[in-house]
C-alpha cells in the first residue's frame, strides 16, 4: 500500500513539474496582445521564440509570419531569421479557437514563414534565411508550416538553412 502510494504520489510530483514547466504561447497575426491565450495571443512570433525556453510550445494561427518587417532592408537585416531555440516546438496549422494541439488542422489553415521582409514582392530583397536552428536534440520542433520567399544570393546561404 505505501509503495502505491509512493508511486502516486511521484507521478502527481512529475506530472505537475512537467506542467510548471510547459508554456503555451498563442500569436496570430495582427494581434497585440500577450500571448496567454488566443483571446490574448500576439502577433510577434520571433519575439516569442526570443523568450522561449525549453518546454515552451509556440500556438502559431493562419496567416503569414516574417522575422522581422523592414522598408529598404539592409544586409543585416535580410541575415536575420526566425531563430528556434534549443527544446521549443513550435507548430503552425491553429485557426485560433483551439484548446488541444490535436485539433488543428494545417491543412486548411495554413500557416506561412515568409522572407519577404519588406513584402514587396522582389525576391532579391528578402532574407536569405528564414529559420534557423543549430545544434538542437529532438525536443526541438517545427511544424505545420509553409516557408516560402528567401533568396540566397550570396554564395554562403542556402534557402532553409545557414550553413556554418
Amino acid at each position: 500500500m505505501r509503495q502505491r502510494h509512493l508511486i502516486l504520489g511521484l507521478t502527481f510530483f512529475f506530472t505537475g513539474l512537467f506542467t510548471l514547466h510547459s508554456q503555451v504561447i498563442y500569436i496570430q497575426s495582427g494581434a497585440t496582445g500577450t500571448g496567454n491565450s488566443w483571446a490574448d495571443a500576439s502577433g510577434d512570433l520571433s519575439a516569442a521564440l526570443n523568450t522561449a525556453s525549453a518546454g515552451t510550445q509556440i500556438w502559431v494561427a493562419q496567416g503569414t509570419y516574417y522575422p522581422l518587417q523592414c522598408s529598404s532592408c539592409s544586409h543585416l537585416q535580410r541575415d536575420t531569421p526566425f531563430s528556434i531555440p534549443e527544446g521549443v516546438a513550435v507548430y503552425g496549422g491553429f485557426d485560433g479557437t483551439e484548446t488541444s494541439i490535436d485539433q488543428r488542422d494545417w491543412e486548411n489553415n495554413r500557416t506561412f514563414l515568409s522572407g519577404d521582409i519588406n513584402q514587396d514582392g522582389i525576391a532579391s530583397n528578402n532574407t536569405y534565411t528564414i529559420q534557423y536552428t543549430r545544434n538542437v536534440s529532438a525536443a526541438t520542433i517545427i511544424d505545420g508550416f509553409e516557408v516560402v520567399d528567401a533568396f540566397a544570393d550570396n554564395g554562403i546561404y542556402d534557402v532553409y538553412t545557414r550553413i556554418n
